[in-house]
């Protein structure tokens, strides 16, 4: 995180007392030097500048809800950038589920990570609405690539991304699964099998970037291959 100008250990942690009953332990852990307790979701607008929204698509009308409950307006509000997770999510939709925040409209920024991220490995593309700003961008865009891989993209190309990146890893562990099922058939422990496997992928990464950017879309090679 420290390349990206990203402290590894926020100075402030806002936590949802009803959820996270536990998030003492941050404070035990010398993690944070301040944190704040909130009673209502909405609170996170007053104390926040960005604002990530990572929920189920199918209750994102209650979440939004939740942030508007109580929430008085605000000059502040102009400046709030909403960021989602949500696959599937198209920018007017959630344009239209926070428009409380701005009269003029909310800056929205629609993302979709995978779960690689978890180990600082993601792939992660976004695209923003029309009243972003290029600071915007740059500062997602920083948050994101700290932990892996960021593109800004058109928006029509994040369903694809979703298919390739976003389902990629399943694919992924079925290919480990069956390389360590081959080893396990001609005598090797399973155990030794998996770490052999996925070691091998992972061994392997660097020089596929070599190869993979020789391949350009519908190109002649990629033609080729797929013959």
């Amino acid at each position: 995180c420290n390349n990206y100008h990203i402290k590894p250990n926020p100075p402030i942690l806002y936590t949802h007392t009803d959820i996270d009953p536990h998030c003492t332990s941050w404070l035990d852990k010398k993690y944070l030097n301040k944190q704040i307790f909130l009673t209502y979701d909405c609170e996170v607008l007053e104390h926040t500048d960005v604002v990530f929204i990572c929920v189920k698509p199918h209750i994102l009308g209650q979440c939004a809800s939740q942030l508007k409950y109580k929430h008085v307006p605000s000059a502040k509000d102009a400046s709030k950038l909403i960021v989602s997770v949500l696959a599937g999510t198209s920018l007017k939709t959630l344009e239209e589920k926070f428009d409380f925040i701005e009269s003029s409209g909310p800056k929205v920024i629609r993302t979709m990570p995978n779960t690689s991220m978890q180990v600082g490995e993601g792939c992660t593309v976004y695209t923003g609405n029309a009243r972003v700003t290029h600071q915007d961008l740059e500062k997602v865009h920083i948050m994101l690539n700290a932990l892996g891989l960021a593109q800004q993209v058109p928006e029509q190309m994040i369903d694809a991304v979703t298919g390739l990146a976003g389902c990629g890893p399943a694919f992924v562990y079925t290919i480990i699964e069956a390389l360590a099922d081959g080893g396990v058939k001609q005598g090797v422990p399973r155990a030794m099998a998996l770490q052999f496997a996925a070691q091998t992928l992972l061994g392997n990464h660097p020089i596929l970037k070599l190869q993979f950017f020789c391949l350009f879309p519908v190109g002649r090679r990629i033609l080729v291959q797929f013959r």
